[in-house]
């Protein structure tokens, strides 16, 4: 009594943790980037609607303007709508 009758060996294999590991950070940095290319062309389309349109109408509305002519075709000068 008191004597050990044996011995127990225990073996763990904890690979699969690795493997697990380094494909959830696969899978999140895709899904990252996937995010991140959406939002950038979603903020350029948006970008593109709220700024770029009424800019080109105000070039054009400048350029008429430069001209000497109104949108309606009708005729005036600088001097005459700045003052």
């Amino acid at each position: 009594m008191g004597r050990p009758a044996g011995s127990l060996l225990l073996i763990y294999d904890t690979s699969y943790i690795d493997s697990r590991v380094l494909r959830t950070l696969r899978d999140s940095m895709l899904t990252a980037l996937l995010q991140t290319t959406l939002i950038t062309a979603l903020a350029l389309v948006l970008v593109r609607w709220t700024f770029m349109d009424p800019l080109k109408k105000t070039v054009q509305w400048l350029r008429t303007f430069a001209k000497g002519r109104r949108l309606d075709g009708s005729r005036t000068t600088a001097r005459r709508v700045l003052r």
